[in-house]
Formats: C-alpha cells, sequence, structure tokens
C-alpha cells in the first residue's frame, strides 16, 4: 500500500528515473523472495517418509496417529487437539474505503507423540 502511494506520488510528477529504480528493487526482492519460497517447497516435498522405528536423525516424515497424555480445546469448536490458531479480523471502513484489520490472534499448542505401530516420537508443534 505504501509502495503504491509513492508510485502514484512520483508519476503524478513525472520522474520516470524514480520510478524506474523503485519498480527495480521491488523486482530484485520478489526474484529473491521467489526463489526462497521455492527452496522451503522443495526441502519439504523431497523429505523422506520412514517409519518411527528407523527413522533417522534429521528432517523425516513420520505418518501415525497422535496421541499424548493432555490436550487442549479448541476455542471456537471445542474439540480436542493439541495445536490451534485463531485469528480475528474485523471490517473497518471510513467513508468509501474498507479495509480488514487483525484485532486478535491466539496460538496455543501441546507436546504429543506421534505412533504408527512401529514407535512413538515426541512432537513440539511450536511454530506450526
Amino acid at each position: 500500500m505504501l509502495l503504491l502511494a509513492h508510485i502514484t506520488l512520483f508519476s503524478s510528477r513525472g520522474d520516470p528515473a524514480i520510478l524506474a529504480i523503485i519498480a527495480v528493487g521491488a523486482g530484485v526482492y520478489l526474484f529473491y523472495r521467489g526463489f526462497r519460497r521455492l527452496q522451503r517447497k522443495r526441502l519439504i516435498a523431497n523429505t523422506p517418509t520412514s517409519k518411527v522405528r528407523s527413522a533417522s536423525i534429521g528432517l523425516v516424515e513420520v505418518n501415525g496417529h497422535a496421541a499424548g497424555p493432555y490436550t487442549i480445546r479448541s476455542p471456537l469448536c471445542l474439540e480436542p487437539c493439541y495445536y490451534y490458531k485463531t485469528i480475528a479480523w474485523q471490517l473497518r471502513s471510513s467513508g468509501r474505503s474498507k479495509e480488514w484489520k487483525k484485532v486478535a490472534e491466539e496460538a496455543l499448542h501441546m507436546p504429543f507423540f506421534v505412533d504408527d505401530g512401529t514407535g512413538r516420537v515426541l512432537v513440539d508443534p511450536r511454530g506450526a
């Protein structure tokens, strides 16, 4: 939003050099960000799946059922879970413009085990 305000401000003055510098800077930033997202996507896609019993040290994907001694209740559905994140948005209008504003955000997690029949592994869902 701020970038668009600068672009319209500079374009109304008729200075194409500053507009070109801003466009090149935004292009370099978006190019870099796109490659970082591609790298993360490939890391997730190339993570090997294994059983808990034969899981190696490092990144592995395991499939199984979540189990643990404690659960928490999600605030909206009241279902037992191990992790939830809730975001509340409010539509605010001033004049003819309407904008969604984040008014509250809450995340809560509880460590749990993934059991696939061959063993159990502890999962800390912090940052999920």
